[in-house]
């Protein structure tokens, strides 16, 4: 019998993400440890959505005390946002193949649309607008960029 993988929990035989934080990995093995000895089926199947998600909900901001906690807040929302991102640039991909023309890939009125959106949504969270003004701006250019690429992959037989 082959040894288990480090991020493989031997009871549920579910992997943990690879992003996944040191203490989220922590939580969820003293989770799986509790539960195999307890009998409970209600924890196994609680576990079993944690590891298929790949991630353990860390504490709210309010509820840190210890920078670890903020930590591992801050990893599961750097996952959060690379899952998102690569949405995204599937949409890009989606985009290029769509259209037909590749002047119609640079589109001005949309990207300052998108950029107002992104502040108008940051004014109500109270999140600073000259930093999302400044992030929108590069992800949109790198959206473009990236929609830029795909087409040319995509009609370059004509």
């Amino acid at each position: 019998m082959s040894p288990v993988p480090r991020d493989m929990c031997k009871h549920t035989g579910h992997l943990l993400h690879w992003h996944a934080g040191s203490i989220a990995k922590a939580r969820l093995w003293r989770q799986c440890s509790d539960m195999s000895t307890s009998g409970s089926t209600l924890g196994v199947a609680n576990l079993k959505g944690a590891a298929m998600l790949s991630r353990v909900t860390p504490k709210s901001p309010e509820e840190c005390m210890e920078m670890p906690d903020v930590r591992a807040g801050v990893d599961a929302i750097d996952t959060a946002i690379m899952d998102l991102l690569a949405q995204r640039f599937a949409y890009m991909e989606a985009a290029a193949r769509i259209k037909s023309d590749r002047d119609a890939v640079r589109d001005e009125r949309r990207k300052k649309e998108v950029i107002d959106n992104a502040l108008s949504r940051a004014s109500e969270l109270g999140v600073p607008a000259s930093l999302v003004a400044e992030l929108w701006d590069r992800l949109v250019e790198a959206s473009i960029a990236y929609e830029f690429d795909r087409w040319d992959e995509l009609n370059a037989n004509g």
